[in-house]
């Protein structure tokens, strides 16, 4: 049996390898990601070839160029594809879909898995993940279906979310809680879940072998200036950001009709949700 990272942002990627290298990596464990972000293909390349994970998946989650994103790009005068391939690729989502709804979750996700082998979900017996996407449900839930519900659940520290309560409240039972900071969630001392904490290791600014690591799945250089060396920042700096969407630029002049057709989602897009921030020990509420 062995682990599973479901990854959504890089931080969770540089957490899951923070705790493959230095605080589990007496067990194997394999790491799934998204394609949220250009370039993805090629950190799971180097995320390979570490081989700190027996298996990296990645998953293309990438919005389709179809029949939606066809009139869209109408409306913004944009002429990007044609109707046929829009169509087609429409067309490919609904037999995927019709698919996934037919031979379930693992049909589901392993049609998309574009990076690694196909899937054995019933191999983990412990899995870490934050439920914040329809695509970590749905690997979890398969997992706990091939493994009859024996498989371990374990939230892993995403950045701000994971250090309030509301993140508790899940598709899923909890078994523990990964965080760097424990007594900083707003659940601290809550009896029901205190014993459940466990701690991330800080990362070792001198840990020279880790940073490496680091460096190199991630694709960071050190800057050179004349030749000279860039110097290094190493003053603790803690960003707690959110951000959004902002309004679509389809929407801006869409015709009173439409608006009201598509009043829901139009009025989505104006909402803007306040947020913290904290920038050298000055903590200020934007919104």
């Amino acid at each position: 049996m062995k682990k599973l990272f479901i990854c959504l942002t890089d931080f969770q990627i540089l957490n899951a390898l923070n705790l493959q290298v230095n605080n589990e990596n007496n067990e194997d464990a394999d790491i799934f990601f998204v394609t949220n972000k250009q370039g993805n293909e090629e950190l799971a390349a180097r995320l390979q070839a570490t081989k700190i994970f027996k298996n990296v998946y990645l998953f293309n989650n990438s919005k389709i160029s179809g029949l939606h994103r066809y009139f869209r790009n109408l409306t913004e005068k944009k002429y990007k594809n044609s109707f046929i391939s829009a169509f087609t690729e429409s067309a490919r989502e609904v037999f995927y879909k019709i698919c996934s709804k037919i031979y379930g979750l693992e049909y589901k996700v392993n049609k998309k898995v574009i990076f690694g082998k196909e899937i054995d979900f019933s191999i983990y017996d412990r899995i870490f993940c934050l439920d914040k996407r329809q695509i970590v449900v749905d690997v979890v839930n398969a997992v706990k279906k091939k493994t009859n519900g024996k498989c371990k659940i374990s939230l892993l520290d995403e950045g701000t979310s994971t250090y309030w309560r509301s993140i508790l409240e899940t598709h899923f039972p909890i078994d523990d809680i990964y965080l760097y900071q424990p007594n900083l969630a707003n659940y601290y001392y809550d009896k029901n879940w205190c014993e459940r904490f466990k701690v991330i290791p800080k990362i070792d600014w001198k840990d020279q072998k880790f940073r490496k690591i680091i460096n190199y799945v991630f694709e960071f250089v050190e800057l050179e200036k004349n030749g000279n060396k860039l110097l290094e920042v190493k003053n603790k700096i803690i960003f707690f950001d959110q951000n959004w969407d902002p309004m679509p630029k389809y929407f801006d002049h869409l015709p009173s009709v439409l608006r009201f057709l598509l009043h829901k989602p139009y009025k989505k897009t104006q909402e803007r949700k306040p947020f913290l921030r904290r920038e050298n020990g000055n903590v200020s509420y934007c919104c």
